[in-house]
Formats: structure tokens, sequence, C-alpha cells
């Protein structure tokens, strides 16, 4: 089994990707954790929110993985591929029964710590599982009031998107010379 290095004993390339590989087929929250820089930044095109430090991103991973136990037999996570200090780590499964897939590039210092990330999520409904998952768990750790607001906020965001999507592909695509996949014309009824 693979350990996570010290700051003392930094990993070679290769072996930094199976350990972060590893980790997240483990879905090992705290050893994951012990990986990241604490002044580690977190940021996604999708918002304009970047989170800030250790504490905060622990929360929005151990979210993650406390939300998609019941899917963590579906979890799958791609080979980690890396350019230079950049790692590529793409991984999917479900959340709240709604398909998604990840992708994050880390950026990591000479002794293979996280110090950055930024993550990729698709389909558009998978951007919403994710975001109705993590954010009420985030806003816990401000009080339970605010924790419910934002529940009430994203638990629609992922059957809204998804319906959203199935919508604007019915009415808005031609499906004579529209590449869509086979299971998804049999789920949409096209």
């Amino acid at each position: 089994m693979m350990t996570v290095t010290s700051r003392s004993e930094p990993a070679a390339d290769s072996d930094f990707a199976e350990i972060i590989r590893t980790l997240l087929q483990a879905r090992d929250h705290t050893a994951i954790v012990r990986t990241l820089a604490p002044d580690i930044v977190v940021g996604s095109p999708v918002t304009l929110v970047l989170f800030r430090g250790r504490r905060l991103v622990s929360r929005v991973l151990e979210r993650l993985f406390i939300q998609s136990a019941a899917w963590a037999a579906e979890w799958h996570v791609e080979p980690v591929l890396h350019f230079g200090d950049t790692y590529v780590v793409s991984f999917g499964g479900r959340l709240g029964g709604q398909e998604f897939e990840m992708v994050n590039f880390l950026t990591v210092d000479d002794q293979f710590i996280i110090r950055k990330m930024i993550v990729y999520v698709r389909p558009l409904a998978g951007v919403g599982a994710v975001a109705s998952f993590m954010f009420p768990g985030v806003a816990r750790l401000r009080g339970r009031t605010r924790s419910y607001f934002v529940w009430l906020i994203c638990r629609p965001l992922a059957p809204v998107l998804a319906l959203g999507v199935r919508v604007m592909i019915r009415v808005g695509l031609s499906t004579e010379g529209t590449d869509i996949e086979p299971k998804i014309r049999e789920r949409m009824g096209i």
C-alpha cells in the first residue's frame, strides 16, 4: 500500500501521481488533506469564488466523500497525468443519482504539496449535483441557518439543469445530423 510522503521526503513524479490516484480510489479524506498546503487555493470556472486554506478545502472534500458514499462503488479514477508541476486528476461517479465527471488540475511545490487546484465538472447537471452536495456542508462552517438556506437554494440545481439540457436539445436541435450518443437519445426519447 502506498503512503503519503512527508515534506522532508518528496515523492518522485510518477509516485506522486500514483499516490493521488490511490488515495482517491480509497476515498481517503485524511490522507488527501495531508497532501494540501496550509494556504491551498481551489477554484473553478463555474464560480468566481476561490476556496482558500486547508480547513475549508478539507471540508469541501469531506462533504464530497460523505455525500457520495452511497454511490462509492460507481466511482472511477483515471490514471493521473503530469506535466512539470501540474497533475491532471480525472474521476467520476454519482452524487444523488446524478452522473458527473470531474477533472482537477493540481499544482504542486517541490515537496509535492498541492498548492492550487482548478476543478472542472461535467455534465451541467453534474455541476449542480456537486454544488448541492458540497456547498451546504461548507456553509455549515458559518452556522446551521446558513447551511439550511444554501441547501434550499442548491437542492433543485441538478434536476433543473438536467431538465433544461433535455429541453434545449429537444427544442433547439434538429436530431438529423446531430451527434447525440445513442444512450442519451434513448433516455430523451428522440
